[in-house]
């Protein structure tokens, strides 16, 4: 129990890419307008995207653990990690990770607050926020069919806009347009994964 190939079944690695690519793309449309890419802010946004990963599916499963055993439909995308459910990890070990997580992604921002990039711990609390109105009483949005729109706003505006403010320090120079386009994505993509 809580082995090695425990935490990483609950970490569900191959859903780092949900934070990968709007991180990029942020940073990227920032590269695009000034040719300007700092590889130290980059390695920072993106311990970012995998902490703020680890912290919702570690989360996600603490919150889901009762429907989680009940899940039949469960699969890839959807239905957590099955840790808790398999009894390969206590809840006690996953909560000592949701720590972890959220310790970390503080001082990734106290990092980047220190690069000149002051909205960083904004941008954090936020990120944490919205798994929480996801997960968790008394909002548990998701349960009440509005965790979809949850989803898109953090993977289609949170991370997007904070890729960019990574690279740019400021969001003045950010395409504001360019989210007309990618949160009806962003909105099927969650509508997808959640469906079965």
């Amino acid at each position: 129990m809580n082995s090695i190939a425990s935490w990483v079944q609950a970490s569900r690695l191959a859903s780092e890419s949900y934070m990968f690519f709007p991180l990029l793309v942020g940073q990227g449309w920032h590269y695009r307008t000034t040719g300007r890419l700092d590889p130290a802010l980059l390695a920072l946004a993106h311990l970012y995207g995998l902490f703020i990963q680890l912290y919702i599916v570690y989360a996600n499963d603490y919150a889901d653990q009762e429907t989680d055993r009940v899940n039949t439909t469960f699969n890839m995308f959807s239905g957590g990690s099955r840790v808790l459910v398999e009894g390969r990890m206590t809840k006690a070990a996953l909560k000592a990770g949701i720590i972890a997580t959220v310790l970390l992604l503080s001082l990734t921002g106290v990092l980047l607050t220190a690069a000149a990039r002051p909205l960083s711990l904004f941008f954090i609390a936020v990120s944490l926020g919205l798994l929480w109105l996801y997960s968790y009483a008394p909002a548990r949005v998701s349960y009440r069919g509005g965790g979809e729109f949850l989803q898109m706003l953090g993977v289609g505006a949170v991370l997007p806009i904070f890729g960019y403010y990574v690279q740019a320090g400021a969001l003045g120079g950010f395409p504001w347009r360019f989210l007309l386009f990618i949160l009806p994505l962003q909105l099927a993509c969650a509508m997808a994964t959640a469906l079965p």
